[in-house]
């Protein structure tokens, strides 16, 4: 895929289109850097998921 190994950073909330990220890096093997506000982080599920995905 075009983004395998490369690197992409999201800012702002950590909402639904964040997590869509988070499983798109999974998926076609990108890093993904997030930098959210305070308080606005993904849900901690989201970030589970990822880690047990390989993230």
């Amino acid at each position: 895929s075009a983004v395998k190994g490369r690197i992409v950073t999201w800012v702002g909330a950590g909402n639904n289109v964040c997590a869509s990220w988070i499983h798109a890096a999974l998926k076609f093997q990108f890093s993904l850097r997030i930098a959210c506000p305070k308080g606005l982080e993904p849900r901690a599920e989201v970030l589970a998921q990822a880690r047990s995905g390989g993230a």
